[in-house]
């Protein structure tokens, strides 16, 4: 595939997600791509660690933007089970949000995650142990603030909707030049 050209348009996030302006609350926001996931990281956690059980979590799926958007500015962390996502917008929603991400590593690494800007692990059985002791950390006010500025980084790398625009409409434009050329060579 050496003579197929190809334009990478990097998604923006939506104005709805914002970094939050009051303390988190304790509340665990989870996506993950089955439900049944979610469920089976909810039970564990609580039989695991029976002290945590004044913590909430929130499944994400289903919600409108708006919804999904206040849901992640109120909490305090979350959770990413997709282990087949090819780019994977929630933690970087997330991220947006100033919340910090945990999540199993996909198969297919998206470009957009670094060992810094979350909390990554390659292991869905040891998801709640790292939870609990992320927790752990928050409530001793011992999360480390590199993992919040690199977040903003990676968010800060994304396009705006402004910019995306832009380039949809660059690469329209070049598409339709391109294939104006090949439909007259073609014709010759």
């Amino acid at each position: 595939m050496r003579n197929v050209s190809f334009d990478i348009l990097k998604p923006y996030l939506s104005d709805e997600f914002k970094g939050q302006t009051l303390p988190s609350k304790p509340i665990i926001t989870v996506h993950t791509r089955d439900a049944r996931d979610t469920a089976n990281i909810i039970k564990t956690f609580y039989v695991k660690f029976p002290q945590y059980r004044w913590f909430t979590f929130r499944d994400m799926r289903n919600l409108s933007e708006k919804d999904f958007a206040k849901g992640l500015e109120t909490s305090c962390l979350s959770i990413w089970v997709d282990e087949i996502s090819g780019y994977g917008t929630f933690p970087l929603e997330s991220m947006k949000s100033n919340v910090p991400v945990l999540g199993l590593v996909p198969n297919l690494l998206p470009e957009w995650m670094t060992e810094e800007n979350g909390l990554w692990i390659n292991n869905k059985t040891q998801i709640v142990d790292f939870i609990a002791d992320y927790l752990q950390n928050w409530l001793e006010d011992n999360v480390k603030e590199n993992l919040f500025i690199e977040m903003k980084k990676t968010v800060d790398s994304l396009p705006t909707k402004e910019t995306l625009g832009k380039r949809i409409c660059k690469f329209i434009r070049r598409l339709f030049k391109n294939q104006t050329r090949f439909i007259y060579r073609t014709i010759i």
